[in-house]
C-alpha cells in the first residue's frame, strides 16, 4: 500500500471490467509511413539526338564533291598551271576556271554545315530550358514529398504519444478457475486488490479464505472501505463465535463435512480402507442421539459420553446422554472402536474450545456484498490445518445446498497447499457448476499443487518461483516450442597491402639518306630545246632516349560476415526468467482461447499511471 499512498484514487481500481493485472505495451519504434517509399524520382528528359546530327552532317558533307579529291584536283592544276606559265597561255586560264566551278559546291556544304550547326545548337538550347523547368518541377515534387512524410511520422509520434502503455489483462469468464502459484505476500496482496476491486465494481460479493497466514486481503479491504464496499473480516480460531460454519447443514451433512475434513489432511496410505468409513459411522451414531444442532462442542461431548467420560460442561440434555449410553456398547465396544473414537475427540477437540455462534447473528460464507475475509492462524499448526479443511467443506456443502442463482460472488482460496486433492477437486468442479468465480493459490508447485494446477478450463498465473526445481516444473507446463535461433556467428577481416617499384631507360639512334634525280625538257620560243637536271640528296638523322620510374602501391581491406539459425524446440519461458520475476509481476497462461503465455503485472498502483487503457489490448 506504500506505492498507493498520498493521493492515489481508489476509485480507479473500481473502474473498468474484470482483470488480473495489466500487460505492458509493445510500442516499439516508431514506423516508416506509407509515403516515404513514394519519393518522387528524377527522369532525364530525352536529349538532342547527337548521332542523328553527326549523320546528317556527314550526309550533308557526302552530297558534295569529296573533299580530298577536289583539293587533289586544285592543287594539281594549280602546279599545271604555274609550269606552264611560261609556255602559254591557257595554264592559268585551266586553274582559274577549275577553281571557279568547283567554289560553288563547297560553298553549298559549308552552308549546309552550318545549318545544321545552328539548328543543332537551338536544339540543345531546347533541350537544357526544359530540362531546367522539369528539375524545377521534380524539387518543388520532393519537398511536397517530404512535407507530406514528415506530417505522416508527426502524426505516428502523436499517436504514439497518445497510446496506452498498459492494457488491462481480463479475468477469466465466471465460473472458470484461475490457478495461482508462487509469489509471496506482497505478490498475493496486489492479485488479490487488483483483481478484488474489479470484482466489487461488478456489484459480485467477494468470500477471501486467507490461509496464508500472510494477510493477502489486507489491501483489498482497506480498497474497498474507503470507496463504500461492505468490509468484514473473522480471525479465526479465536472468532468462531462470529461465524457459522455449519449454518443450513443437517445431521448428514455436518457428519460427511468433519469425516472429509479430517481425512482430507491424512497422505495417501494413512487410513486403512475402513477407516474414513467407520469414522463417519461413528459420527452418524453421535449426531442421531443430539436433539439439537449437531455442533462441534456436542459432537465432541456425545465422543466423551461413548467413552464413558462425563459431560461436564453440560451441553448435552439428558436425554441425548442416556440415548448416547445405550450406543455404547455397539458403538464402543471394540477396541478398534475405542480408538477411532478418541481419534476423532482429538480432532473435535481441536476445533472446540470457543462459545457456539449464534446463528441470528453470526456471518456466513455467502456474503450478500462486500467483502467478507476469513483468515486462520494460531501456533497450533494441526490445529490451523484441520481449520483450514472444516472451513473449505463448510464452503463446499454451502454450494451444494445453495440454487446457483443465490450465488453472486467470487472465491478466493490463498494457501491450499494442505487441503487435500479431493477437496480442492470437488470445491473446483461444485463452484463451476455454482457459477462461482475461484481463485485457488499455492505458495508452492510440488505435491498437490503439481497435480492441480491447469486440470480445469481456466487460466494460470504464474509469479516469482524461487525454487530451481519448482521453477523448471512450471516452465515444463507453460510448454516448449520451435522458434529460430540464432546458433552461429562469424566475422572474417582481412588486409592487404602492395607495393611494387620499377625503373627502365632506353634509347634509339636513327640516320636515313634519300637522293632524289629530277630531268625536264622544255621548248623555248627557238628550235634548240633547253634540257634541265637538278639532283637533290638528304640525309637525316635521329637520336632518343628514354628512362622511367614506377611506382605501384594497392591497399585493400576485407570484411565477411555470416548468421546462422537453427530451429529449435525449447520452453516458451526459460526458469531462471521465473526465479527472477518482480515481486508483483506473473506470466499468465491461457487467455483469450489459446495456448499462449503473457507477461502482467499486478501492482495496484498501476491504475493511477498515465496513459492506462481501460479495454484489453486486441490480439
Amino acid at each position: 500500500m506504500d506505492e498507493m499512498a498520498g493521493g492515489f484514487d481508489p476509485h480507479l481500481l473500481f473502474a473498468g471490467r474484470d482483470r488480473l493485472g495489466w500487460e505492458a505495451a509493445e510500442l516499439g519504434p516508431v514506423q516508416p509511413g506509407s509515403l516515404a517509399e513514394e519519393e518522387p524520382v528524377w527522369h532525364e528528359p530525352p536529349a538532342p539526338d547527337e548521332l542523328a546530327y553527326a549523320y546528317a552532317l556527314h550526309q550533308a558533307r557526302a552530297s558534295g564533291p569529296p573533299g580530298p579529291l577536289v583539293a587533289g584536283i586544285v592543287v594539281a592544276l594549280f602546279v599545271a598551271g604555274l609550269i606552264l606559265l611560261g609556255q602559254s597561255w591557257w595554264g592559268p586560264l585551266l586553274s582559274v576556271g577549275t577553281f571557279g566551278a568547283i567554289y560553288p559546291l563547297l560553298r553549298a556544304v559549308g552552308a549546309r554545315e552550318r545549318q545544321l550547326r545552328r539548328e543543332w545548337e537551338e536544339s540543345e538550347q531546347t533541350y537544357e530550358q526544359r530540362r531546367t523547368r522539369l528539375w524545377a518541377e521534380h524539387l518543388r515534387r520532393v519537398d511536397e514529398w517530404r512535407r507530406q512524410v514528415e506530417l505522416q511520422e508527426e502524426s505516428e509520434l502523436h499517436r504514439l504519444a497518445q497510446a496506452p502503455l498498459w492494457y488491462p489483462l481480463p479475468a477469466q469468464p465466471i465460473g472458470a478457475r484461475i490457478d495461482v502459484v508462487g509469489g509471496g505476500g506482497v505478490g498475493w496482496n496486489s492479485l488479490l486488490a487488483t483483481f478484488g476491486c474489479s470484482r466489487l465494481s461488478q456489484d459480485a460479493a467477494l468470500l477471501v479464505l486467507d490461509f496464508s497466514e500472510y494477510g493477502v486481503a489486507d489491501d483489498l479491504a482497506a480498497l474497498a472501505g474507503q470507496v463504500g464496499k461492505a468490509v468484514a473480516g473473522i480471525r479465526l480460531p479465536d472468532e468462531l463465535d462470529r461465524i457459522d460454519l455449519l449454518a443450513g447443514l443437517g445431521g448428514d451433512d455436518v457428519v460427511t463435512l468433519f469425516t472429509d475434513a479430517i481425512h482430507a489432511g491424512r497422505a495417501r496410505g494413512d487410513d486403512g480402507p475402513d477407516d474414513r468409513a467407520a469414522d463417519a459411522d461413528l459420527l452418524r451414531t453421535v449426531a442421531g442421539c443430539l436433539q439439537g444442532p449437531a455442533s462441534v462442542t456436542r459432537l465432541a461431548a456425545g465422543i466423551r459420553t461413548l467413552l464413558g467420560e462425563s459431560d461436564q460442561q453440560g451441553v448435552l440434555a439428558p436425554a441425548e446422554v442416556d440415548r448416547l449410553v445405550e450406543e455404547i456398547e455397539r458403538a464402543a465396544g471394540t477396541e478398534r472402536a475405542r480408538e477411532r473414537l478418541r481419534l476423532l475427540r482429538i480432532s473435535l477437540d481441536l476445533l472446540g474450545g470457543a462459545a457456539p455462534a449464534n446463528p441470528a447473528t453470526a456471518a456466513r460464507l455467502r456474503p450478500a456484498e462486500g467483502v467478507l475475509v476469513v483468515e486462520t492462524g494460531g501456533h497450533d499448526s494441526a490445529r490451523k490445518e484441520l481449520l483450514d479443511r472444516v472451513v473449505v467443506q463448510a464452503l463446499l456443502h454451502g454450494l451444494r445446498n445453495a440454487p446457483a442463482a443465490n450465488w453472486r460472488q467470487t472465491v478466493a482460496v490463498a494457501g491450499a497447499d494442505r487441503l487435500g486433492d479431493g477437496a480442492l477437486e470437488r470445491l473446483a468442479r461444485q463452484a463451476e457448476r455454482s457459477q462461482v468465480q475461484l481463485l485457488v493459490m499455492f505458495h508452492h508447485l510440488r505435491d498437490i499443487a503439481e497435480r492441480f494446477l491447469g486440470a480445469g478450463a481456466g487460466a494460470t498465473v504464474v509469479m516469482r518461483l524461487g525454487n530451481g526445481r519448482e521453477a523448471a516444473t512450471a516452465a515444463e507446463f507453460i510448454g516448449r516450442g520451435h522458434r529460430f535461433e540464432l546458433s552461429d556467428l562469424t566475422m572474417q577481416l582481412g588486409q592487404t597491402f602492395t607495393d611494387a617499384r620499377g625503373t627502365s631507360a632506353g634509347g634509339s639512334e636513327a640516320s636515313a639518306t634519300s637522293e632524289a634525280n629530277e630531268r625536264s625538257r622544255t621548248t623555248g620560243s627557238g628550235w634548240v630545246p633547253d634540257r634541265r637536271a637538278t639532283t637533290s640528296v638528304v640525309v637525316t638523322s635521329s637520336r632518343s632516349a628514354d628512362w622511367s620510374q614506377s611506382v605501384n602501391q594497392a591497399w585493400a581491406e576485407s570484411r565477411q560476415g555470416g548468421q546462422t539459425r537453427s530451429r529449435v524446440y525449447e520452453f516458451h519461458v526459460e526458469p531462471t526468467v521465473l526465479q527472477t520475476l518482480p515481486e508483483t509481476a506473473f506470466a499468465l497462461l491461457g487467455v483469450g482461447g489459446g495456448r499462449r503465455v503473457v507477461f502482467g503485472d499486478c501492482n495496484p498502483a498501476i491504475a493511477s499511471f498515465p496513459r492506462v487503457s481501460r479495454h484489453a489490448a486486441e490480439g
